[in-house]
């Protein structure tokens, strides 16, 4: 399974997935919950790879003191109306 009991990414299954062709590993956090984010940020850096975060679904959300969308490479929100922050579509990215 890719997801743990937290609804998202599950490193060890992450880890199993890379391929050569792997450029990114994109969490989502998912109803509030997030990923492993020192796991997957090791992971990462072992294989020099990007941690692109999908924070739409835990907006405000923290991981150990700082704002989840703020911790990997780049940080995603959609504003989709079924989103946490609405505006009929669109979406920001946070380097």
């Amino acid at each position: 399974m890719d997801i743990d009991d937290t609804l998202t990414l599950d490193p060890a299954a992450v880890r199993n997935a890379i391929t050569p062709k792997t450029k990114v590993i994109m969490p989502v956090h998912m109803c509030g919950a997030m990923a492993d984010l020192d796991a997957l940020q090791a992971i990462c850096k072992e294989y020099k790879l990007l941690l692109l975060e999908d924070a739409c679904q835990a907006f405000g959300g923290s991981y150990k003191g700082k704002k989840l969308g703020t911790i990997g490479d780049a940080g995603t929100f959609s504003f989709d109306f079924v989103k946490t922050v609405t505006c009929a579509e669109g979406g920001a990215i946070i380097p």
